[in-house]
């Protein structure tokens, strides 16, 4: 079981992946923006083994709030995820987001598959390798 904060300012959207991953067993707690967040960032650090955030949101968008966690925590897996909507250029800010330390970049729409294969990739433990002799 994963404690999982879900970043999206659609509603609808952010109550969906907070289900399918209760049923995938892991805890989720929802911010309707980066903003949401930012009073508590080091209190989120602690809590959360991941975190998954829209790129365009109202306040703080998805770049901005990647970067002040990656400020706070290196390890904490980040899973950024866009649709585009009125942004035809989201797939470069995707890359962006790939380039400032997200984990993984999902383009919406996308399947529970998906979602729960980038979940269990982004917090696979990395395997130890060998101390060179």
């Amino acid at each position: 079981m994963a404690n999982i904060l879900i970043i999206d300012d659609d509603e609808n959207l952010r109550e969906l992946l907070r289900l399918q991953l209760k049923r995938a067993g892991h805890e989720a707690v929802v911010a309707g923006d980066g903003g949401e967040v930012f009073d508590d960032l080091q209190g989120w650090v602690r809590w959360a083994d991941l975190v998954i955030t829209d790129l365009f949101m109202p306040r703080r968008d998805g770049i901005e709030t990647l970067r002040a966690f990656r400020e706070q925590s290196v390890d904490l897996p980040i899973i950024v995820m866009s649709g585009g909507g009125r942004w035809p250029d989201k797939l470069d800010l995707l890359d962006c987001a790939a380039q400032l330390g997200a984990t993984d970049i999902l383009h919406k729409p996308f399947s529970r598959r998906t979602l729960l294969g980038a979940l269990e990739a982004a917090l696979a433990p990395t395997v130890a390798q060998p101390a060179a002799t």
